[in-house]
């Protein structure tokens, strides 16, 4: 039996006696394990007089090793030298074994307009890159001695993007993104080893694309398991059972012919999750500038609450709908060996933040995920005949060739609605592909807002003051998009 239900209650105390519920279920002492979902109803239909309010969960997999940790920080907690300093002083009082980094601050932005002024030959790809370096040279400078051999490291890797800026952008404009996009993370990860070492931390540096194996589907790169497996177990397990920190860059993984490849924007948690998941740790934990995970993004939304704990099932739901909590593929390797998740601040790290496990829902509020600059297509056949399977092949090929996002679809017999974003790739240009065959029409600048679990009263007050052009209801999530009403 791999789920394991403890019973924790305003009743019961730490030395709760052993319950059985059927044969599905074991009861056992209660171990001190942070409160994860509400109580199993079957059990609440069982003991109807008591209140059970939380369960424990014991992780019954023979192959966890109980004590090893993976963190992962993202570039929000790294921007600067105090950023630094911070996440330096959070691994060594929390004891991790393994950390994934993203790059620094806004250095993935900056990376992708330096991508962009390289494919277009633009003049302002000299003074982009000249920004990426000096930025680096100066955050190294600030937290190290001049003498450490970090700074020959920095500039060999300034030297490789030196290489592929000499060269001519290739056709296949994917493969050659993956090849400088990855470069921030090399860098924060370098500096980072560099740093843990003068403070007297035993740590190694490896690179992610020794461990991670990928097959060649560039900027989207899907994970060989089998492969990553192996080499996580071969090359990573000797230096944790050594006591040292394993730091490692996140996001990249190699195809086996030695070719970087991105695992998607903001892939960072996913390769933290993958390194969790073969590595068969007891925890990994998502390190945010919030307290936590919130039902809707404080920033917009003044009412929001934070949420405490969250089902894996609610969790995949979210970042399906495009909740920025974590990257989409996150929780799949987490939940096929049930390694449970936290997201804590970084910033108040003694804050318990949220924690992601279990298959039961709770009773969520109303969770509010917005979309803004979203793209809003309007496909018609011109010859009035139904929007086949045929059609819908076609035009999603489209969307993959040229990168286009779908946050939201919906469809009847001769129209075909669907709003998302394409970021590298102007959208209009659609309508010149698709002509042939389709009446295609273009509304920039829309907002897509998703509710889960909603009310009817939020459901209408988020309707008023917007010009609403399509709304859908699937299974108790309400979708709107919308534009705003100038005031």
């Amino acid at each position: 039996m791999e789920s394991l239900v403890i019973i924790g209650s305003i009743i019961f105390s730490k030395k709760a006696p052993k319950i059985k519920v059927q044969t599905k279920i074991i009861a056992v002492e209660m171990p001190d394990f942070f409160i994860v979902f509400e109580l199993i109803s079957k059990i609440k239909k069982l003991i109807p007089f008591f209140h059970f309010t939380f369960v424990y969960p014991k992780l019954n997999n023979d192959r966890m090793n109980s004590e090893l940790k993976v963190f992962k920080f993202g570039g929000a907690s790294l921007k600067d030298t105090a950023s630094f300093l911070n996440v330096a002083n959070i691994l060594k009082t929390h004891k991790a074994d393994v950390v994934v980094l993203s790059a620094s601050g806004k250095i993935t932005d900056k990376l992708e307009s330096l991508i962009q002024a390289y494919h277009k030959k633009s003049t302002e790809q000299q003074d982009i890159w000249h920004d990426i370096k000096s930025y680096h040279i100066s955050l190294a400078a600030s937290l190290l001695d001049q003498t450490d051999e970090v700074f020959d490291v920095i500039n060999d890797l300034f030297v490789e993007i030196d290489w592929v800026l000499d060269e001519e952008p290739g056709a296949d404009f994917n493969y050659c993104y993956d090849q400088i996009i990855g470069f921030g993370e090399l860098l924060s990860t370098r500096i980072m080893h560099a740093l843990v070492l003068k403070l007297n931390m035993k740590a190694v540096w490896i690179d992610a694309r020794d461990i991670i194996t990928t097959d060649d589907n560039y900027r989207e790169g899907w994970v060989y398991w089998n492969e990553t497996d192996v080499k996580c177990k071969k090359v990573i397990e000797p230096h944790i059972s050594n006591g040292s920190l394993v730091i490692i860059p996140g996001f990249i993984g190699s195809t086996i012919d030695n070719n970087t490849v991105s695992l998607g924007r903001e892939g960072s948690d996913y390769s933290a999750a993958i390194l969790s998941h073969c590595l068969n740790a007891h925890s990994l934990t998502i390190w945010k500038d919030v307290a936590g995970v919130y039902n809707a993004d404080p920033r917009f939304f003044t009412d929001a609450v934070l949420l405490p704990v969250i089902s894996y099932q609610e969790a995949i739901e979210m970042t399906y709908y495009g909740a920025k909590v974590i990257h989409l593929k996150t929780i799949k390797p987490l939940k096929a060996k049930n390694i449970p998740l936290k997201v804590k601040s970084f910033m108040q790290p003694e804050l318990e933040g949220t924690f992601f496990g279990g298959d039961e829902n709770v009773n969520y509020p109303p969770i509010i995920i917005k979309e803004s600059n979203q793209i809003l297509l309007t496909i018609e056949p011109k010859d009035y005949s139904f929007i086949a399977e045929k059609d819908l092949a076609f035009i999603f090929n489209v969307f993959h060739e040229i990168g286009f996002l779908v946050n939201f679809m919906q469809n009847t017999g001769l129209h075909l609605c669907i709003c998302g974003s394409c970021p590298f790739f102007d959208a209009n240009q659609l309508e010149q592909i698709l002509q042939p065959n389709f009446a295609v029409s273009i509304q920039n600048n829309c907002n897509l807002m998703i509710i889960r679990h909603y009310t009817n009263d939020l459901k209408i007050k988020m309707m008023e003051n917007v010009q609403v052009l399509v709304v859908g209801d699937v299974n108790g999530t309400f979708q709107m998009i919308y534009i705003d009403i100038a005031k």
